[in-house]
């Protein structure tokens, strides 16, 4: 069975004064993150899943109080990092404003309609991932660095 690599469990604390690029996964989950906060994405959180499926290193998990803001997050996402030269592999339940996927094979960007997460649960179903602190400042690092 294959499992994705993850050169980079360990970090060091503390404020870097620029960025300075790591784990290229890590580095696309903040950016991911970081442009959803942009569309005032709630409850934002990136798990490290790479230990626990096959199929993806990082799943982004974020909010939303309507459809229509579900979606604006999504296409926020995947429009700024197309521009960058990253486009995702698959994006679904765009339309619907529900609960949107996007597939970036090593990054799984989730947004969801506040009360569909909660039915969905995904964050109960992976609470064994670790947990990543939203690094806005790495995520708009990781953006830049893509220009």
């Amino acid at each position: 069975m294959f499992l994705p690599v993850n050169t980079a469990l360990a970090r060091s604390g503390g404020a870097a004064a620029s960025f300075e690029p790591g784990d290229p996964s890590e580095d696309l989950a903040q950016a991911c993150a970081a442009l959803a906060l942009e569309k005032k994405a709630e409850d934002v959180v990136v798990l490290r899943v790479a230990e626990l499926t096959s199929y993806a290193d990082f799943f982004v998990i974020a909010q939303a109080p309507s459809d229509r803001q579900v979606q604006a997050i999504a296409r926020n996402v995947t429009e700024e990092l197309k521009r960058r030269g990253k486009a995702p592999m698959s994006v679904d339940g765009l339309e619907q404003g529900n609960w949107v996927i996007v597939d970036y094979g090593s990054v799984v960007l989730h947004v969801f309609l506040s009360s569909a997460r909660s039915y969905y649960d995904l964050d109960g179903f992976w609470v064994d991932a670790p947990r990543i602190a939203v690094d806005e400042g790495r995520g708009q690092g990781a953006l830049a660095a893509m220009a």
